[in-house]
């Protein structure tokens, strides 16, 4: 009995500290720490990356679709993480209004289209199999593609600054979000 009187005291005192705590604590030092988090976690996805590309390409592999997309889907990866880094340091130079900084956002919503789609693609020549006509399915992809990155690309960009990370938004963020909720849909139905 004493135990539990014991412990909802100090659960109690636990949450007055943290309330208290959390009313002087300096909010801009987490958004800082916060851009520096997610610098080191896209390092270390490229090493991770770099790693499995390594491992990939110095294999003998089946050439196949499922493996060329499988293929598509790691340099794509680590074209987008590369971008995401050097995207960061522009920002912390030159700030988010930079030309350069707009197109690298553009580049990097662009290959988040592209994983997407190889994803979808990859899904798809799994699940079909022999099934599937490779190259109209091929051009199809290449066509949305194009069309897709050429609307981002001339579209304006916005961007919501929550936690110190500036979020991208407005059509081609949309664009991006849509058509990966769509693949995601289409790969359920598969």
């Amino acid at each position: 009995m004493n135990n539990k009187k014991n412990y909802k005291k100090r659960h109690n005192i636990c949450l007055f500290s943290f309330v208290l705590f959390k009313k002087r604590y300096n909010h801009n030092r987490v958004m800082i720490n916060m851009q520096y988090i997610n610098l080191v976690i896209s390092i270390m996805s490229l090493i991770n990356i770099i790693i499995v590309l390594i491992v990939f390409y110095s294999k003998k592999r089946i050439k196949s679709f499922e493996t060329k997309t499988y293929s598509g889907i790691l340099v794509i990866n680590a074209i987008n993480v590369f971008t995401e880094i050097i995207s960061f340091l522009i920002l912390q130079k030159w700030g988010h209004s930079s030309n350069l900084y707009l197109l690298l956002m553009k580049v990097i919503l662009s290959c988040y289209l592209a994983w997407v789609q190889l994803f979808f693609l990859y899904v798809l020549a799994i699940s079909k199999g022999e099934k599937l006509d490779i190259k109209k399915t091929t051009i199809v992809a290449i066509v949305i593609y194009v069309i897709m990155s050429i609307t981002i690309f001339i579209s304006p960009i916005n961007y919501i600054i929550k936690d110190g990370l500036y979020i991208p938004s407005g059509i081609p963020a949309m664009i991006v979000y849509g058509f990966a909720g769509i693949c995601d849909l289409m790969m359920i139905y598969l």
